[in-house]
């Protein structure tokens, strides 16, 4: 992903980098990602076609 090496692996943890910055990563226990947007049963809004300019 970033092409940086990885510095340090545990059970929880992960570094990425060897010096003045480094990327970390933390497994947060239970975690459960955003459920994200959901799609509608009927549509809410109807499509129209654009209206063309006049120039």
């Amino acid at each position: 992903m970033t092409g940086w090496e990885i510095t340090h692996v545990d059970d929880d943890t992960a570094y990425l980098g060897d010096g003045p910055i480094q990327l970390a990563f933390q497994r947060v226990e239970d975690y459960r990602g955003l459920a994200g947007p959901t799609r509608p049963s009927t549509p809410t809004s109807t499509s129209r076609s654009p209206t063309p300019r006049s120039p």
